[in-house]
């Protein structure tokens, strides 16, 4: 049949959610909803059509936010997406800007995406964009620079507009309406100037033609600094600004401007009815963050309900947009996006609010936790609770699973906290004929609100299974009015497992509950007056023990190093000296034979320039003998920080074994180092941290390693991840003989990886993730030869699963793998083929991990959007991937020759018009750099079937920066003007 048929099939289904493309070996997004939402955008003239941009990925919906669908074909495999644009004249036409500053172009609503051509200068990134009027494909980009630049070509070149500004802008807002088609109004952010330079202060200036010529609209001191400005217009000549968290207007359009005296981040003005609109404040603190007023800002009233994700605590969102519906008010609909919260949508003008955000997987996951269920093991009834990690403002900190992932829930109910960065279930408290909610105990770390009077430590407690917590914080330092303690972010909560009122003679208590918690945190933090009159910060608590189930804490980070202090500044009677360094200790376990023994890992807190000043202060990891009466650096062996004696690279991670408790693993990372490239490894020690020893054989040294388990039914399994970016993706790795070798299982993982890693209890096969883009999940299946092609998959292969045709089966070769692209059915039905079966052979290599390939798989090669021939994108300008893509990976392996043979009936790539394309950054590790290149210095065509490779790692063709390590996404292209003017493939 012609391929083409099966391409139809395939844009249909990849419109569908993620996890539609998953399977058993594959990585599985579910959940939970909400998350930070960076742009919200409503079609203009089909408003049931609305497009999200999120921490975790670009969204659709078709049903008025009802429910989102990832639109991320062609945008390079990562997961965060900042500011996006709609064409108003041609609304099929969309533009998104990525963190990396790169523009992005989509003329089928969002279906696949395709780089303009443009990213800003090295010296600057994107801070807004806007449609402009004056015909299709007209776009205006502010950058951080200070200059508004314009393009007429649809993004692919841009001009700088006459518009000038000040060399201390921090950002620039774009605000360009329907209802003044001309208009375009640029709102400035400045930073702090040590001198102010002229014009500094003009917080808003107007275009009245499309970017052409500007004016000053409105001016404040000129040594004020803007951090936020917000813009909006209504009838009558009624203008709104929001700078720096107050409300101005003018009833003049523009001519004189009045502080209303209301606090304001956000605003949004009635369409036709003077002087009324909303008001939104993007406020840690999350009290009457949206309101409204009818007297042109000078009163306003709350707008709350159904917008408190975690009622109790707060009380509504941080608001980051309003969005009107386009026939507002006629359709009165309003939208809320969250800073940290998600998405919220009103029917009925604000009156009510209700979520809008199924599908909208967003939310940063930094732990995990899974409650074991004896009397119901089965796959699909695990209790899993995630934590909302990195939000700073009201959220919903926890949330649970009943069935495995298939859907989520609020568990905050009493949670006074805006994240949760730690989880521990007291499993004596579980039961043993089934989980008894009613009794089983789980803490929960993280960070509460800057409010005090909200905030606390960050310490909680449920004894209920999670249905309520209450706060832990009883023997803790407090300050402030009302006093309380404050002790940063509680990153990691950890239960002495022989703590129960009568403990076996050896292992884990049975029954329970157990007593003896430590917690790891920021500290307790005081400035202090000496008798010199110079004020210092000191740190203490920065770990906590309680050995009465959290009843009362106290101190226990005797033996970790002081924080060191700068020079004094200022003049008396205002000396002060600044923070320079601290170690912040963040993993933290017990020896599980004699809990007096524990572990802690730190890292480097500076900001300064470390190759100007060299750190110096003791850093690594800790070890206690004494149940943490007293700590000794135990770092002998880790990597250092650059021209440092003492300051090991950060330990962010810890692992023991259950059973020989003084061997260890831990993670060294340098994160600190800016103007070097990063490295990560893993280190063992044998003999209870007086030693230790690079344990890093098959992960690359480019990876920020920020999650280490081992598993504890079986010891020598252990996983780790690695977090990435689009050009540099990250990988969760696994060892199955105690860390000696290590391999990648990240196939569907996405780029940004793993932030948590949690086991499941009952069955080690399965393991979830915890991620920006919320939890994902893998069922591991047999792969004999380590290589991610499944032993079933690979027995596929032609001549008895010997695909590469050398009388051995693949799936006994780690250096040679098969494997085709498959398209689950949605419909649950068997999965579909659309290309042909492939195989992946290492023919020859320079370093150890040569010979063992990983995450081969096949690439659908429409995720990565239309390869566009250089001059146009007419009809039919495009190549054509009849055998999609093939992914593999090396790991220490500096250059390999790796043959890639294709199966496919039918196959002949000696016919005229094929070549083979790599999908990647042109520059390794640089993300601006991503797309379709021609690979034809790289690949050999040695016959009808069969492509040659040679590939060399941090060079062209791999999209790892580094010296170790090989990523290779790329296939086999068809164009020929003759036979394939129309778009179609070639009939197999």
């Amino acid at each position: 049949m012609k391929l083409e048929r099966a391409r139809c099939l395939l844009l249909a289904l990849l419109a569908a959610p993620l996890a539609a493309l998953a399977g058993p070996g594959f990585w599985t997004g579910s959940g939970p909803d909400g998350g930070p939402v960076f742009d919200v955008q409503v079609h203009p003239t089909t408003p049931a059509i609305v497009y999200a941009s999120t921490r975790g990925g670009l969204f659709r919906s078709v049903d008025s936010a009802a429910s989102w669908q990832r639109i991320e074909n062609g945008l390079g495999g990562g997961s965060s997406f900042a500011k996006f644009a709609i064409d108003r004249e041609t609304p099929s036409t969309l533009w998104v800007v990525l963190f990396s500053s790169r523009v992005f172009r989509s003329i089928d609503g969002g279906d696949n995406w395709a780089a303009t051509g443009y990213s800003a200068p090295p010296d600057a990134f994107i801070t807004d964009l806007a449609d402009a009027a004056g015909g299709s494909g007209s776009l205006l980009l502010g950058l951080s620079d200070g200059t508004v630049l314009r393009s007429i070509d649809n993004g692919g070149s841009f001009a700088a507009t006459s518009l000038s500004l000040a060399p201390d802008v921090q950002s620039i807002r774009l605000f360009s309406s329907a209802s003044r088609p001309n208009e375009v109004i640029a709102g400035v952010a400045y930073q702090s100037p040590s001198v102010p330079a002229p014009g500094t202060g003009r917080a808003l200036y107007r275009s009245p033609d499309n970017g052409s010529s500007w004016t000053p609209l409105f001016d404040l001191a000129p040594n004020t600094s803007f951090d936020d400005v917000d813009y909006a217009a209504g009838p009558g000549g009624r203008l709104y600004a929001a700078i720096n968290g107050l409300l101005y207007r003018s009833t003049d359009d523009g001519g004189s401007w009045l502080s209303t005296g209301l606090r304001a981040n956000k605003v949004a003005a009635h369409p036709s009815v003077a002087d009324t609109l909303l008001i939104g404040l993007s406020d840690r603190q999350g009290s009457g963050n949206l309101r409204r007023s009818t007297d042109g800002g000078i009163s306003a009233v709350d707008l709350a309900s159904g917008l408190s994700p975690n009622p109790g605590y707060g009380s509504t969102v941080s608001v980051a947009q309003i969005v009107l519906h386009p026939n507002y008010p006629a359709v009165p609909r309003i939208y809320i996006a969250g800073t940290s919260s998600g998405l919220y949508a009103s029917d009925n003008d604000g009156v009510s609010f209700t979520t809008a955000q199924s599908g909208l997987s967003a939310v940063n996951v930094r732990a995990l936790a899974v409650l074991p269920n004896p009397a119901n093991s089965g796959p699909t009834n695990r209790r899993i609770f995630a934590g909302h990690g990195d939000a700073f403002d009201v959220a919903v900190p926890l949330f649970n699973s009943t069935n495995s992932g298939a859907g989520w829930g609020s568990a905050s109910s009493g949670l006074r906290a805006h994240q949760i960065r730690g989880l521990a279930i007291d499993l004596t408290t579980v039961g043993s004929s089934g989980v008894n909610l009613a009794s089983t105990v789980i803490y929960a770390s993280g960070r509460s609100s800057f409010d005090p009077a909200l905030r606390n430590a960050g310490l909680y407690k449920s004894s209920n299974g999670g249905s309520s917590w209450s706060v832990i914080d009883a023997g803790l330092p407090t300050s402030g009015s009302p006093p309380s303690a404050f002790l940063g972010t509680v990153r990691q909560i950890a239960l002495d497992p022989r703590s129960c009122s009568s403990p076996p003679a050896s292992g884990p208590c049975i029954s329970g509950p157990l007593q003896t918690v430590f917690a790891t945190s920021n500290g307790f933090q005081q400035s202090v007056i000496g008798g010199d009159g110079v004020r210092r910060p000191t740190f203490s608590h920065r770990i906590i023990k309680s050995t009465n189930a959290g009843g009362v804490w106290a101190a226990a980070d005797a033996g970790l190093p002081a924080a060191q202090l700068g020079p004094v500044q200022g003049t008396s009677p205002n000396e002060f000296q600044p923070l320079r360094a601290q170690a912040v200790p963040v993993p933290l376990v017990l020896n599980p034979q004699n809990p007096q023994i524990a572990y802690v890992g730190t890292f480097l807190g500076t900001s300064e320039d470390l190759t100007l000043t060299p750190p110096s202060i003791a850093s690594g990891v800790f070890k206690t003998v004494d149940g943490g009466v007293s700590w000794a650096q135990v770092s002998s062996g880790l990597p250092r920080y650059p021209g440092s004696a003492d300051t090991a690279f950060d330990v962010l991670a810890l692992a023991i074994h259950p059973t020989l408790p003084d061997t260890l693993w831990a993670t060294a990372v340098n994160i600190r180092d800016f103007n070097n490239p990063r490295q990560g490894f893993i280190y063992k020690t044998t003999d209870g941290g007086a030693s230790w020893s690079n344990s890093s054989t098959g992960i690359s040294t480019d990876v920020d390693l920020r999650v280490l388990i081992v598993d504890a039914g079986n010891p020598n399994v252990l996983y780790a991840a690695g977090a990435g970016s689009q050009a540099n993706p990250g990988s969760v790795f696994r060892s199955e003989n105690g860390g000696a070798n290590w391999r990648s299982i990240s196939i569907g993982l996405p780029a940004d990886s793993a932030l948590a890693l949690h086991i499941d209890p009952f069955n080690p096969t399965v393991i979830y993730a915890g991620t920006n883009a919320a939890v994902w999940q893998l069922e591991q299946v047999p792969d004999a030869d380590g290589d991610g092609a499944p032993d079933q998959l690979e027995s596929n292969a032609p001549n008895n699963g010997d695909g590469n045709g050398d009388n051995t089966a693949d799936a006994l070769q780690g250096q040679v793998g098969s494997a085709i692209s498959l398209l689950n059915n949605r419909e649950g039905g068997p999965a579909i083929l659309v290309a042909g079966s492939f195989t992946a052979s290492v023919v020859s290599g320079v370093g150890a991990g040569c010979q063992r390939l990983n995450d081969v798989q096949g690439v659908i090669a429409a995720r990565n959007g239309r390869d566009f021939l250089p001059g146009g994108e007419g009809f039919g300008r495009f190549y054509a991937y009849p055998q999609d893509l093939v992914r593999f990976e090396l790991r220490e392996c500096s250059e390999a020759t790796v043959e890639l043979r294709f199966h496919a009936p039918g196959v002949n790539f000696a016919a005229p018009g094929y070549s083979l394309r790599f999908y990647g950054p042109s520059t390794p590790g640089v993300d601006n750099s991503i797309g379709w290149h021609d690979a034809s210095s790289l690949a050999t065509r040695v016959d009808a079937r069969t492509w040659r490779l040679q590939l060399r790692a941090n060079q062209f063709g791999s999209y790892r920066p580094a010296d170790n390590a090989i990523l290779f996404v790329g296939g086999p292209a068809f164009f020929n003007t003759a036979l394939f003017a129309n778009g179609f493939e070639p009939s197999n």
